[in-house]
C-alpha cells in the first residue's frame, strides 16, 4: 500500500499544481499601466499562492489543502518582496513560505477517513435535506392553522407563530446552505416564555420582552463574530475552523445548558402540581405529565445537550464522528417537523377548533343547499289558487287528461 499511497499523493500534488497555475491571470506580473509591481501565482509544494502586490505579506490558514493535515492550527505566510519577486531561501525555488504554526504536514490516508466519509456524507445530506423539506411543510401548514382559525389568536400562540416563521427561514437556508447558523437562540425564547408565563400574567408584555431580548442576544453574538471574520480575512470562512468560532460555540452551548436547566424546573414544578392534587385526579394528571415531558423533551433541547457531550469525544474516532452527526444533524432537522406536532397538529385544543370549524362548514352548506332546494320548489310548484282549478282527472284511451 506504501508505494501506491505515495504515488497517490504525488498525482494529487500535480494536480493541485495544475489547478493552482491554471488559474492564474491573463495579465501580466507587472501591471504596466500603474507601473506597479506585483508577485506572480506560484505553488510551493504545499500551497497556492495568488497573485499579489509588491510589498505585502499573504496569509493563509493551515488547512486550506484539503488534501495536506497539519499537525497545528495556525497561520502560514509568505512574504512578496518589493522588487516583485516572492521570498525564498533556496535559489531552485520561486517561493518558500513561513510554515513554523502549522507544524508538520502529513498526507491523508483515503483507505481510511476518505472512504468512511465519501460513503456516509452524501447518505447524511439526503437525510437532513428530507427532514428540512418536512419540517417546512408542517411548519408553514401549523402556521395556517394558526393564522386561518382566528380563535387560537393569544399571546403564547402569537410566540409559537414566531417560532415557526424562524424555523421555516432556517430549514430554508440549512438547505441552501449546509449550515446551521445559531440553532439554540430561538428554543431559548420559547423555553423561557414557558418558564415565565407561570409568573408574569401580563402575557403580551412579556411575549413582546421575550421577542426584543432575543434579537438582543442575536445581535450581540452575531455582530462581534462577522467583525472578526472580517479583521480575520480568511478566504476560506465557512470552511475552516479555527478559534474565532468559538465565539459562535460557546453561546450556542450556554444556551443549550440553560434551556435543559429550564426543563428540569419545568419537570420539577409539573410534579409539585401533581402531588397536590387529589388521589383520584392523580392518575389522569400522571398521563398528561408524561405527555409534557416527551413532548418539552425534544423541544428544549435535551438531545442537543446530549450532542454538545458527544462533540468532545468524536474527534478521535471517525466511525463515532459519523454516528454523531446522523444524531445531530437529524434532530437539527426534524425538529420544526416535531414543533409543528407539539405545538399545532397534536394540540388538543387546535384539533377540537378544526372539528368546530368542519362541523360549521358543513352545517352552512348543509343550510345553504336546504334553502336553494326550497327556493326551487317554491318557483316551480303552483300556488294554492291555481290548485282550486282543478277539478278531476280522467283517464279515456290510455291517455292523461286534466280539466280545468
Amino acid at each position: 500500500m506504501g508505494s501506491s499511497f505515495r504515488n497517490q499523493t504525488y498525482y494529487l500534488l500535480v494536480e493541485l499544481e495544475k489547478n493552482c497555475l491554471g488559474n492564474m491571470s491573463v495579465r501580466t506580473d507587472n501591471d504596466s499601466d500603474n507601473s506597479e509591481l506585483f508577485c506572480p501565482t506560484v505553488f510551493d509544494g504545499i500551497m497556492c499562492w495568488k497573485r499579489v502586490k509588491a510589498g505585502k505579506t499573504v496569509h493563509q490558514s493551515c488547512s486550506s489543502n484539503n488534501f495536506l493535515v497539519s499537525s497545528y492550527e495556525g497561520l502560514a505566510t509568505l512574504v512578496c518582496e518589493k522588487t516583485g519577486k516572492w521570498f525564498t531561501k533556496y535559489k531552485n525555488l520561486e517561493a518558500t513560505a513561513n510554515y513554523t504554526q502549522c507544524g508538520t504536514f502529513y498526507a491523508r490516508d483515503p483507505s481510511y477517513e476518505e472512504e468512511i466519509y465519501t460513503k456516509w456524507l452524501p447518505i447524511l445530506r439526503k437525510c437532513t435535506h428530507f427532514g428540512y423539506a418536512i419540517s417546512i411543510i408542517s411548519l408553514l401548514l401549523a402556521l395556517l392553522i394558526f393564522i386561518y382559525l382566528k380563535r387560537l389568536h393569544c399571546a403564547r400562540n402569537y410566540l409559537h407563530m414566531h417560532l415557526f416563521v424562524s424555523s421555516i427561514l432556517r430549514c430554508s437556508m440549512s438547505i441552501l446552505k449546509d449550515l446551521s447558523f445559531v440553532k439554540g437562540t430561538t428554543l431559548f425564547t420559547e423555553t423561557s416564555y414557558e418558564n415565565g408565563e407561570p409568573t408574569f400574567r401580563k402575557e403580551a408584555f412579556w411575549c413582546k420582552a421575550i421577542c426584543y431580548c432575543r434579537l438582543g442576544i442575536a445581535t450581540l453574538i452575531c455582530y462581534p463574530w462577522i467583525v472578526l471574520r472580517i479583521v480575520n480575512g480568511s478566504i476560506y470562512c465557512w470552511t475552516t475552523k479555527d478559534k474565532t468560532s468559538l465565539l459562535i460555540e460557546i453561546p450556542t452551548g450556554v444556551i443549550v445548558v440553560i434551556n435543559f436547566i429550564l426543563f428540569i424546573l419545568i419537570v420539577r414544578i409539573l410534579c409539585l402540581k401533581l402531588n397536590s392534587m387529589f388521589l383520584q385526579q392523580r392518575r389522569v394528571k400522571y398521563r398528561k405529565l408524561v405527555k409534557a415531558t416527551l413532548i418539552l423533551l425534544p423541544l428544549f433541547g435535551v438531545p442537543y445537550t446530549i450532542s454538545v457531550i458527544l462533540s468532545f469525544y468524536v474527534t478521535e474516532d471517525k466511525t463515532l464522528e459519523i454516528v454523531w452527526l446522523f444524531f445531530d444533524q437529524s434532530f437539527t432537522a426534524f425538529q420544526g417537523f416535531l414543533a409543528a406536532l407539539a405545538y399545532c397538529l397534536l394540540n388538543s385544543d387546535v384539533q377540537s377548533e378544526i372539528k368546530r370549524r368542519y362541523r360549521s362548514i358543513r352545517e352552512n352548506k348543509e343550510l345553504r343547499r336546504s334553502r336553494t332546494i326550497s327556493h326551487t320548489l317554491q318557483s316551480v310548484l303552483p300556488s294554492g289558487d291555481d290548485l282550486t282549478e282543478i277539478q278531476q282527472c280522467t283517464i279515456e284511451n290510455g291517455k292523461l287528461e286534466t280539466e280545468f
